[in-house]
């Protein structure tokens, strides 16, 4: 659980800086949400403000975020799963087998990759990064994480913008064309963060010593 005094890394940068994006957005087209901060200068209670404010309006941020998530990997499905292909870009064949080698003796009731379900597969991910986590290996897989979430926040923070702006003039203002541009660069850098993520877990997870992933015996 995270201090209640303080704010972990994942929410500084996933979920405060995409609140800050649109909390400073609102503050410029929103007399009445400046004024509580300050008009002129921020003081420090207005720095606080800020930064509840922020955290507040982040965690809504990224609820359009998980919206925009699943339009963009409805098709192709996350990039964690496209390893359960036979066909797939994300490892190399040698890389997807050993993969399927380490998995199998952990989910011993599956034949091979294509047996699991997308939802299954979530669960499988989910032991694999507890045990390069436990390994004290997660430090690349986290930072990926955190550009993820970064990247989807800010994508559905521009997002909202956009329709904020679009809202107001009714037509595809400079604004507009700006902020659905800025949503085009975070959607892709979402997508790409993504890949990054399951291709960093995946190949940490095979570094690991055998005795960090096989099943205790008896």
């Amino acid at each position: 659980m995270t201090d209640a005094k303080t704010f972990d890394a994942y929410e500084v940068i996933g979920v405060i800086t995409p609140g800050a994006v649109l909390g400073l957005l609102m503050a410029l087209q929103w007399p009445d949400f400046r004024a509580l901060l300050g008009q002129e200068e921020l003081s420090i209670g207005g720095l606080g403000l800020l930064l509840v404010a922020s955290f507040v309006i982040g965690h809504m941020v990224q609820a359009v975020g998980n919206l925009l998530e699943s339009i963009v990997w409805a098709l192709p499905g996350m990039p964690s799963t496209w390893v359960t292909r036979p066909k797939q870009q994300l490892l190399t064949a040698s890389q997807r087998h050993q993969l399927e080698t380490k998995v199998l003796e952990i989910e011993p009731h599956a034949a091979d990759l294509t047996a699991f379900s997308r939802k299954a597969w979530l669960g499988v991910t989910a032991r694999l990064y507890a045990k390069v986590n436990a390994a004290g290996r997660a430090a690349r897989v986290d930072a990926c994480n955190r550009t993820y979430g970064l990247s989807r926040g800010l994508a559905a923070a521009f997002f909202l913008a956009a329709v904020w702006a679009f809202y107001e003039d009714r037509t595809l203002s400079t604004e507009v064309l700006v902020f659905i541009g800025l949503l085009i660069i975070a959607l892709y850098r979402m997508v790409r963060a993504g890949r990054h993520y399951a291709r960093s877990l995946y190949l940490t997870f095979l570094d690991l010593p055998a005795t960090s992933h096989t099943a205790p015996t008896a």
